[in-house]
């Protein structure tokens, strides 16, 4: 009798979790939804990130893929939007040059409610734009052989910004790094990760492949087809 109780009050346990997890399922639905770009376009503009500002809207970046004039093809701009809390689009900034493409893959947002927007055109760019969207500064960092930053974080207290990316490494070899700016954009130091013995072995990271802590950095991602972590 004590073996059957058991059995039966285990089934009614796994029975009524399964009937909360469909609830769980069922209540999590979409609050909004807010298309925007270039909708209908047969140029593909791609969201990369997101956060939610201070003020309480959100911010997005990426890339918007704008067609020139009397070219068969377009090409990508960096773009940052702010939407507000309902969804609808406030304004949208398109960043970088106008004839080399470019794209963005994170934004972050100081205590002012300044945006820092990393973007590539050739070579790494960081910009600062104002709550508006306004460019304040937009910074290029071709001397340090940083070819694009994917992703960032504010250290200090909002004085230094470090941000992981891609360098070159004897002229054309593309290995992770890690640069660490002041918040107005300049160059503190940059430090690409490789081996060099015997021969130059690059390493590679994704967007969100790091934790920057006042106690050190690290970085995962593969070195061929082995994952690695570095601090």
């Amino acid at each position: 009798m004590k073996t059957t109780s058991y059995k039966s009050s285990i089934l009614f346990a796994f029975v009524f979790s399964l009937l909360t997890m469909n609830f769980t399922a069922i209540s999590q639905t979409v609050q909004w939804q807010t298309i925007f770009g270039n909708p209908g376009s047969q140029f593909a503009d791609i969201g990369y990130n997101s956060i939610q500002s201070k003020d309480g809207t959100y911010l997005s970046t990426g890339r918007m893929e704008i067609a020139i004039d009397e070219w068969p093809f377009a090409i990508a701009k960096s773009y940052v939007a702010r939407l507000d809390s309902a969804g609808n689009l406030i304004w949208v900034k398109l960043i970088g040059d106008s004839s080399v493409s470019n794209e963005s893959f994170t934004l972050a947002e100081d205590s002012f409610g300044n945006i820092y927007v990393p973007h590539y055109s050739a070579y790494a760019h960081l910009a600062k734009l104002d709550p508006q969207g306004r460019i304040l500064w937009d910074k290029e960092y071709s001397e340090a052989n940083i070819v694009f930053f994917r992703g960032m974080s504010f250290q200090d207290n909002y004085r230094n910004i470090v941000l992981l990316g891609l360098n070159y490494v004897n002229g054309s070899d593309g290995t992770t790094s890690v640069t660490k700016l002041d918040s107005s954009g300049h160059l503190i130091w940059s430090k690409p990760i490789y081996d060099s013995i015997p021969t130059i072995s690059t390493y590679s990271s994704d967007h969100n492949s790091f934790c920057f802590l006042g106690s050190g950095y690290y970085v995962c991602g593969a070195k061929g087809v082995n994952p690695y972590i570095v601090k």
